[in-house]
């Protein structure tokens, strides 16, 4: 059996473990999958997609190109896969036990779990977290028809108090 790669374990900046606290404080899950995708567009402009479920939000690239997230960063207990496009070339051995097919049953008691994400905007330091429908890492984010604004102005502020 072959050897899983091994991960960097990745420390965020103060701004970035407070958006990621609040996510999963406002979106809680036991059995999901946390993940992080990072999308540099300019030299200081960033699109950040913060999500949580039970696959993971890319999971048929991710079997398509044998590739795996190249760091981890754990925050309030969850642990958030990071990627960035890098595992494309990188880390990219076969995955294993992602080959198996996901059913997804009738939803029986309402027990299926919704995916979410949130996008969040880095634009020279400022961070800006709205909830768009239809988006997808590393593509350009839809027409801004309904985009949602996410405050965490409450968690930061109780997260100072603490």
């Amino acid at each position: 059996m072959a050897k899983e790669p091994e991960v960097l374990a990745l420390k965020p900046n103060k701004e970035m473990e407070q958006v990621l606290k609040s996510f999963v404080a406002k979106n809680p899950c036991e059995k999901c999958l946390y993940e992080l995708y990072i999308n540099k567009e300019s030299p200081d402009s960033y699109i950040l997609t913060i999500y949580r479920g039970e696959v993971s939000f890319t999971q048929d690239e991710n079997v398509h190109y044998n590739q795996q997230s190249l760091g981890r960063i754990t925050i309030s207990g969850k642990e958030f896969k990071v990627f960035s496009g890098a595992e494309h070339y990188f880390n990219n051995e076969r995955i294993l036990n992602e080959h198996k097919e996901v059913v997804f049953d009738s939803f029986p008691n309402n027990k299926h779990i919704i995916p979410i994400a949130w996008t969040a905007i880095d634009s020279a330091g400022t961070i800006t977290i709205k909830s768009y429908t239809n988006v997808y890492p590393f593509i350009p984010l839809p027409v801004e028809i309904y985009a949602a604004p996410i405050s965490i102005k409450e968690d930061i502020k109780a997260e100072k108090n603490h």
